[in-house]
């Protein structure tokens, strides 16, 4: 690239325009290998616009590709479509059917990630009488695990939108693609494209409702990852297939899916997956809760809490360094006058970025429906709460009685208002006093300081009374809501969440009393 510049101080001529031309392809290509997107960017764009000047459409072409594809790695879908869709239409006035093909498959991806379903699948559609024609089965399959893909994303939208039929309909369609694909996956022998080939009919099969498929799908997919140098594959499969047996929850499932979840736990471990180590302690802490181990599921939540911290802090420097990549993309682009309004989006950039990582913090420690608490951040405020002065922390657990029974007669909306409605009637019960936080599902945590020991009965009883005269004819004409409370003094147990298993034991004594009562300990459980 160098010695081409400099040649061309000498002498302009197209023979040497092409050569540097394609020296700029190739470092381009080169930087997008190696994940230099903005300057993959700049090499590539330069090459194109001189392959245009030339008239060399087959290298434009390929050129302009690479500078789509990168553009979209920036996150950049509609600059990216746009130069890819400029590199079909010059490889089909070529008659370039591979590069067409090409084109129409990374096309189909970036329709698929801007939600255009429809779109995408038409192009794989048009992209795999070619590719079997050709013997390409690699391709071929891609295509066929592209379009699975594509028809369950477009079964969940037409799920989300009430349409049921549709969405089974392209579940299916999903189903007999992504089977076709492992077919073809099978003739070749690259063992990590054949296992993800798995993962996508796994998918479809689970939205379709068909456990016992995905189970058995995934059960011919773990040996397959198990042979494989990299371990995330595998790790994956397990957390699928732990999450399917604890759906399916039938005898010994519990236990077996607990088994595949640490075998997970320790090779996310063992290999520094640490970006994947955090789905499998989350599908660990809904184990445990699904099963009703309290205590298990917070020493699984606190450990998944400090790999989340991990995982958003390397997430917001790799935004950073994303958006500076593209910041330089936009400096090699634009001539030197628009300096005052590069200024300017720097600006906007930065005010925005500041803004998203309030949003963030605020993601990060409110639950999202009630505005509570959310458990990461109450379990923080709970253990200052203890370091400040556990000898006057007393820790509660309210539990809406029957609450699924109001989700079965009145909708899940509905169930929602009241979910909402008792944070409001916990927050104002607790005031001042103490915080409160939403411990999941229809559960409530409070805690509260006081040297009064009979203040602790007594915030008990106006959570108990605050729910239970509430008028709750305002959501619905014929609704009764009750609580149940179970709560105990902190100062008798060695760590805060051993006062939080108390309460929490308590509470379900509340249950099995009657339900809309409280009971409470200021000694520690025997």
């Amino acid at each position: 690239m160098n010695s081409a510049r400099a040649l061309l101080k000498d002498r302009q001529s197209d023979e040497v325009l092409n050569a540097l031309a394609e020296a700029l392809a190739a470092k381009g290509h080169c930087h997008r290998n190696s994940s230099a997107l903005a300057e993959a960017v700049a090499h590539c764009s330069e090459a194109a616009e001189l392959f245009a000047k030339l008239g060399n459409g087959s290298p434009e072409s390929l050129a302009r590709s690479q500078w789509g594809i990168a553009l979209v790695q920036l996150g950049d879908l509609s600059g990216g479509l746009a130069q890819l869709e400029r590199a079909l239409n010059l490889s089909i006035a070529l008659g370039d059917e591979q590069h067409v093909c090409d084109c129409w498959v990374d096309i189909g991806v970036i329709n698929n990630m801007m939600g255009n379903d429809a779109r995408a699948i038409e192009l794989y559609a048009q992209a795999m009488p070619v590719f079997e024609r050709n013997d390409d089965h690699y391709h071929h399959a891609t295509c066929l695990s592209n379009a699975a893909f594509a028809h369950t994303c477009w079964g969940r939208r037409e799920r989300e939108h009430g349409n049921e039929p549709s969405a089974l309909s392209h579940f299916a369609e999903a189903q007999a693609l992504a089977r076709r694909a492992i077919a073809l996956a099978k003739l070749g022998d690259d063992l990590d494209f054949l296992t993800l080939r798995y993962v996508t009919l796994a998918e479809a099969e689970r939205e379709a409702g068909d456990l016992a498929a995905c189970l058995k799908t995934l059960e011919t997919q773990l040996p397959l990852t198990e042979k494989l140098a990299a371990k995330r594959t595998q790790v994956l499969c397990l957390v699928r297939l732990a999450d399917a047996l604890a759906a399916r929850a039938e005898q010994g499932d519990e236990a077996q899916a607990l088994a595949h979840l640490t075998t997970a736990d320790v090779l996310c471990q063992s290999h520094s997956l640490m970006e994947t180590h955090g789905g499998v302690l989350r599908s660990l802490t809904n184990l445990h809760e699904k099963f009703n181990r309290p205590s298990d599921a917070l020493a699984a939540f606190k450990r998944f809490h400090d790999v989340e911290i991990h995982i958003r802090t390397e997430a917001a420097e790799t935004a950073t360094k994303t958006l500076e990549a593209r910041l330089r993309v936009e400096h090699i682009q634009r001539a030197l006058d628009l300096a005052n309004q590069r200024e300017a989006e720097l600006t906007s950039l930065n005010t925005r970025l500041r803004d998203q990582q309030f949003a963030l913090e605020r993601l990060a420690h409110v639950d999202s429906l009630t505005g509570l608490a959310n458990r990461r951040a109450w379990l923080a405020s709970l253990e200052n709460a203890w370091a400040l002065d556990a000898q006057n922390l007393y820790v509660y657990l309210l539990d809406l009685d029957h609450f699924k029974e109001i989700n079965d007669a009145h909708g899940h909306s509905l169930g929602d208002e009241v979910l909402v409605a008792t944070a409001r009637l916990v927050e104002a019960a607790v005031g001042s006093a103490g915080q409160a936080g939403r411990f999941g599902g229809e559960e409530f945590v409070v805690w509260m300081h006081s040297a009064q020991p009979a203040d602790a009965s007594a915030l008990a009883n106006r959570l108990l009374t605050a729910v239970a005269s509430h008028s709750w004819r305002s959501i619905a004409a014929t609704m009764k809501v009750t609580a149940s409370v179970g709560w105990c003094a902190a100062h008798t147990h060695n760590t805060p969440f051993a006062a939080l298993t108390t309460a929490d034991e308590n509470m379900y004594l509340a249950k099995r009393a009657g339900r809309n009562r409280m009971i409470g300990s200021v000694l520690a459980t025997p």
